[in-house]
């Protein structure tokens, strides 16, 4: 596989493999995160199955877990085959993705974005009824009972 060559490429000019800030340039060239590099290597074989924990711990260590260096410059990449999935199968009517978010799931549509990064107008357009638990429409109390009844 054409990918696969050039990740071990890149692999072999890391000189400390169990380091996480020198795959920063891999991070930039392939926008992924830190931990897919490091998983994808040990998938593949690049590195040892220690090393792997160790760059795992490093990665810990340094407190990359919650956020690495670079996510704030590198764009999110969005996750076009899910929407291409989706579509799909609501199209051939295999699922209905309302029914199932609403019914199945009782989640709300902002799950989902967070979830898969996908704009939330995309699943919105699956929905059957709007899902409402705001306070907007909440008639006051006192406007409920007549006056004379006080």
């Amino acid at each position: 596989m054409i990918f696969e060559d050039e990740f071990a490429l890149d692999i072999k000019d890391i000189s400390y493999i169990t380091n996480p800030d020198d795959y920063l340039d891999l991070k930039k060239k392939w926008k992924t995160s830190l931990q897919v590099l490091g998983y994808r290597a040990a998938h593949l074989g690049m590195i040892s199955p220690k090393d792997h924990r160790n760059f795992y711990a490093a990665l810990h260590r340094k407190d990359y877990l919650k956020m690495e260096p670079l996510d704030d410059v590198i764009p999110i990449q969005k996750p076009m085959k899910i929407k291409t999935i989706i579509d799909f199968i609501s199209k051939k009517g295999l699922v209905d993705i309302g029914d199932m978010i609403e019914s199945d799931w009782k989640a709300e549509v902002s799950f989902f974005h967070h979830m898969t990064g996908i704009d939330p107008d995309f699943f919105t357009k699956y929905m059957t009824r709007a899902l409402d638990f705001g306070i907007d429409n909440v008639t006051k109390i006192p406007e409920r009972i007549p006056s004379d009844n006080m």
